[in-house]
Formats: C-alpha cells, structure tokens, sequence
C-alpha cells in the first residue's frame, strides 16, 4: 500500500523539483533544485523525512542555493553524496560536490583548496567502491579531467580519459563492471561511449537521431542489457527505446511517456518523472 506524506514545497517555488531519493542509515533523504527559475534568498535543497511525524523536514546543515542545487545523490560506505550546481553545504565551501554523514558535511579533496569540480556535475555512479562523476567540467581538485573523473576514499581525485573532447557528460550508468557514459563532443554532437578494462570504446556506429536534437539519450540497464532511451525518430518512425545487441542498436517497441527519467533497481529499471 502506498502513502502520501507531506509534500516537498520550497518558499511555494514552481521551478522546484525533486530530483533524487536516498536511504542513509534508516533515514530517507531527498535533494533537489531549480529548474528555469530562482528565488531571492539561499533557499534548502535537502530534507528529510520524519517518520514519527509523517512529514519531510529541513535539514539544519543543508544545501542552500538562489537556483540549481542537487542533480544526484547516491550512497558508499554508509556516506551520502550529493552533486550538483552549488558552492556550500551546510558551513563548508564546497565545489559542486559534498559528502554527508547523517549529521555533517564534508568536501571531496586533499583539502579545501582542493576539492570537487569546476563546473557542474549532472551524474553520479558507483561501481566496485569507487564513486564516478560526470558533468559540464574539465578539472576536478585542480587537476585536467575532462568531464568525467572518479574518486576513491583512501585514494582522493583522478581521471579516467575524457571520450567526449571536452564536451559535456550527461549520464553515467554501470554496466556490470563497465561505466556507460552520454555526453557531446566539442562539436555538440551526442555519443555513448563505455568504460571497460581501462579504456573507452564505442559500442555502435548507428545510434538513432533522437526527435529533439537538443537533448541527449539517457541509458538504462534491465536485465544485464543496456537500452537508450529517447525518444528518436528514424525513416518517419518514433520510438522510445533502442537495446545493444553485439554492436547494434535494436528498436524496441515498448512505448513510454515522455518526461521520464530511470533509476536502477536490482536488474530492472523504475521509470520516474512529471507524467501521468
């Protein structure tokens, strides 16, 4: 049976949304940001839920911004990690990227001279303990990166190539052992490309035109398959969704709204977003 808590409404903004769900040590936290609008004061971006009260709370310590805020939160070793658009969490300086105890903030660095990124992180993914991030950057603590780098506890900050030639990276998606990562190359065109044994391949040459060329096509995986998401539009067909097999993208003929976004659960996918 589903419940209805109290909903989520920041200084009654319409551009706030809701953008991740995590579950830190019994807790359920939420993130968000702004999406085409602000608001005049620092305004909370993380809350929490109280269970014995049925309703979601500010957290004393939170992420407050005029506008964007968090795109993703994901947890490691009973650590949670928001990333983003923001420069402070709770009383620390911090570059787009923070690290949240249950009851306090932490950067990602050496120290804070040397922490996080120079731009805008849109996507987080662990695989085998090692937290990797995407976004619109080139260095992540003051090292050249490119727009995708990966962080390790007992390690710190490093780069693993950069596939798009200093483009954007949207999405990150583990694929097994493997890292999907979207993004454009310098010259704005998009392309998948995956990270397996230390090196970046492309999987297919015939990645289907997507219907808004302005948007990029967010990868799932269902069942140790690896799908894209849309919508494209191919010799006067739409469709939503394309799978990999062996090096070429397959149409499916599963239908989808549009507004949706996908976050992995187990080996199957749960489909989220402003659609009804």
């Amino acid at each position: 049976e589903f419940s209805f808590p109290q909903s989520v409404v920041s200084s009654g903004n319409p551009y706030y949304r809701i953008t991740s769900v995590c579950e830190l040590k019994g807790e359920i936290y939420i993130g968000g940001k702004f999406i085409g609008g602000s608001v005049q004061n620092e305004t909370n971006n993380f809350f929490k839920y109280n269970k014995s009260l049925g309703q979601w709370e500010s957290v004393s310590n939170n992420i407050k911004t005029r506008n964007d805020g968090i795109n993703r939160m994901v947890i490691l070793n009973d650590t949670l990690y928001a990333a983003g658009n923001f420069s402070k969490a709770g009383g620390t300086t911090v570059s787009n990227i923070a690290k949240f105890d249950g009851s306090n903030w932490d950067f990602l660095g050496s120290n804070n001279l040397n922490e996080g990124s120079n731009g805008e992180i849109n996507a987080l993914e662990i695989i085998n303990n090692t937290l990797y991030v995407a976004g619109n950057f080139t260095e992540v603590a003051g090292q050249y990166t490119g727009s995708i780098a990966r962080w390790k506890s007992n390690e710190g900050w490093g780069g693993i190539g950069g596939p798009f030639s200093s483009g954007e990276t949207k999405y990150l998606k583990a694929y097994g052992n493997d890292l999907v990562a979207v993004g454009k190359t310098a010259t704005g065109d998009s392309t998948v490309r995956v990270f397996k044994g230390g090196l970046w391949y492309l999987p297919s040459l015939n990645t289907p035109a997507l219907q808004n060329t302005n948007e990029l096509p967010e990868p799932l995986v269902i069942n140790n398959k690896l799908f894209l998401y849309g919508p494209f539009s191919e010799n006067s067909t739409n469709f939503d969704l394309v799978y990999l097999n062996q090096s070429n993208w397959i149409q499916s003929y599963i239908e989808l709204p549009s507004n949706i976004n996908f976050v992995s659960y187990g080996e199957d996918a749960i489909a989220f977003g402003d659609f009804n």
